[in-house]
Order: structure tokens, then sequence, then C-alpha cells
């Protein structure tokens, strides 16, 4: 059983589910599925999650930047962070340890692949 913990921040709910239910299917713990950046904040805080998967787009008062920024600004926390948009590439160089982007839509087995590549290269 794959004891990874990924936490999913995707303000569309269709999006969501269908990466739940891949990453399910592939024996992820999902630790949970947020469509903000505040909660996505409370919730890394709370779970500890090995890999964030964080939409840039997001409801709420902060985008998934801006959340990414505080998550890793957090003691004891230091996630993979893969961020997913169907619009341009977020500069990364400034958010320091894991980050990575996969544009949408998303193809399944190239999000496989960067997971596994990104808990790897620990």
């Amino acid at each position: 059983m794959n004891h990874t913990k990924i936490l999913i921040v995707e303000d569309e709910w269709i999006t969501a589910a269908d990466l739940k239910s891949l990453l399910d299917a592939r024996g992820y713990e999902v630790t949970g599925v947020t469509p903000t950046g505040e909660e996505a904040i409370v919730l890394a805080d709370k779970t500890k999650p090995d890999v964030i998967l964080m939409d840039i787009r997001l409801k709420g008062k902060i985008d998934g930047y801006e959340a990414a920024q505080v998550i890793k600004g957090q003691q004891n926390l230091n996630p993979a962070i893969i961020f997913l948009s169907a619009f341009s590439a977020p500069n990364l160089s400034s958010l320091g340890g894991k980050n990575s982007f996969l544009p949408k839509p998303i193809s399944g087995e190239s999000l496989m692949n960067l997971i596994e590549s990104m808990l790897q290269s620990d």
C-alpha cells in the first residue's frame, strides 16, 4: 500500500473528483480536497501532505501561488507542489523546495509520472 499523502486544491469540483478518483485507484492517500487557498493552508498544516496538487486560480481571496508561499513558510512542512493550470506556468523559482507545473487538461499518466519523479528526488 502506498503511504504517500496528497492534498488536492482545485476549484472545479469535477476536476477535483477526477483527480481524487485517479489517486485513490493508484493507492495514494488523499488527505483532503478544497477549492480555496485559505483552506489549503489549514489542511496542509493539519494533514502534512507529501504532495499538493494546486490549481493556480482558486475560489476565495488568495490564489494557488500565494497559498503555496504560505504553506512553504510553515514550520515542519515542505511538500512537493504540482501546480495545475490551463493558463501559463507560474514562476516557481522563488518558492524553494520541489515544485513543478502540469498544464490542463491533465493526462493521468503524466501526473502519475510527475508525482513519482518528485517523490524519488528526495
